[in-house]
């Protein structure tokens, strides 16, 4: 939902990702990510995109473990 208007405005996003574990001794996990974004029926070109999505993002994410915190007395 987006909202800036006078009015809130609907779409759907739809986000796929793929995870990879990095091989030992790497903790880190390795992800590839596709986002599509659809137009909302609000939108006058709605029916004119029908199911296609208008945006397509691609991101590359990195995962890595928090170094343990020090213990509290």
């Amino acid at each position: 939902m987006f909202q800036g208007g006078s009015r809130p405005y609907f779409n759907s996003v739809e986000s796929t990702t793929s995870y990879h574990k990095l091989p030992t001794p790497n903790p880190a996990i390795e992800a590839d990510q596709v986002t599509a974004v659809y137009l909302s029926p609000q939108d006058p070109d709605y029916f004119t995109a029908g199911s296609h999505p208008v945006a397509l993002y691609r991101y590359r994410l990195e995962f890595f473990p928090l170094s343990k915190p020090k213990a509290y007395k």
